[in-house]
């Protein structure tokens, strides 16, 4: 019994160390603070206004705005559950609050972000890496994970994280993905709220955007002329850019067009483009494979 008992120990001790080396640095990612250059602050810092996803080097770079209420109240629903999930509309700045949290609330190395998740087997996975961690450090940690479209399993990994002490889980999705996600509070404990840009965090933008040219005469002038509603993104671009984005995405299809009208493009990749344009304005999903045979495309 004590031979089978040391055995079985000393599996386990193997197991986990390949599992800890296959995920750690690609599917989970410690979030450490550095030192950036200046230099490479103002490239961040740009790419951030130009629209790119953001990335937690954006943050120590100090390029988002710091959203202290709604960094509050994330902070107050972890004092009420373990998991806390942020959802909303596309651009509205969830991954950008997320890493600020991270960055403002919890200590350096008790910090890991889940950036990709393959499939099922690897979903559980990296489940038990994690795990493995949390219980090895035995001190409180957050784990970020950014649901993307193709993570339908993220639920399990949330169910298979909620039970590990001095564990918490910020979870960001997606509001249509939110949406399609049922039943969750069959599966795990939770509390969520709705992230949405309003004026007042508009006006604070305002403020602190730096080099407006005097395009604008004052902050309703600039709000009036954005159109009073859309995503933080897009306002953030109106406000640092010299356009709009919705003049920017109409300029890249005029030029699409034009490649079409030259025969440098097939129209049917155009057409491609416009229903997957109208499948995510009613928040829907299109399987790109499918799409393909549909059109008669020969490569996708």
């Amino acid at each position: 019994a004590a031979l089978i008992a040391k055995l079985t120990q000393v599996g386990r001790y193997l197991s986990e160390r390949i599992t800890h080396h296959d995920e750690w640095f690609t599917s989970i990612q410690p979030l450490t603070d550095e030192l950036i250059p200046e230099a490479v602050k103002l490239k961040l810092r740009d790419e951030f206004h130009q629209g790119i996803d953001a990335r937690y080097q954006h943050i120590l770079a100090d390029a988002d705005l710091v959203r202290g209420e709604k960094l509050r109240q994330i902070w107050d629903l972890f004092q009420q559950n373990s998991v806390v999930i942020v959802h909303g509309a596309s651009g509205q700045g969830k991954s950008a609050l997320a890493f600020r949290y991270l960055h403002e609330y919890v200590p350096d190395h008790w910090r890991l972000w889940i950036r990709v998740l393959q499939d099922r087997k690897h979903l559980l996975k990296v489940a038990h890496a994690v795990a493995m961690h949390a219980v090895a450090v035995g001190l409180p940690m957050v784990v970020y994970l950014d649901v993307l479209p193709t993570d339908a399993d993220w639920p399990e990994l949330v169910r298979e994280l909620a039970t590990i002490e001095n564990l918490q889980l910020l979870v960001t999705i997606r509001e249509e993905d939110w949406r399609q996600t049922p039943s969750l509070r069959a599966r795990f404990m939770f509390h969520d709220m709705e992230l949405r840009f309003d004026r007042a965090e508009a006006q604070i933008i305002f403020d602190k955007t730096p080099h407006l040219d005097g395009r604008f005469l004052d902050f309703e002038d600039a709000w009036r002329r954005f159109g009073g509603n859309g995503p933080l993104l897009e306002f953030v671009y109106f406000l640092t850019q010299n356009q709009s984005l919705k003049s920017r995405i109409e300029d890249q299809i005029a030029q699409l067009q034009d490649r079409v009208r030259h025969g440098r493009l097939n129209v049917t990749e155009l057409h491609m483009l416009r229903l997957i344009a109208v499948a995510s304005a009613y928040e829907a999903r299109l399987k790109i494979d499918k799409l393909a045979i549909h059109l008669n495309l020969l490569e996708a």
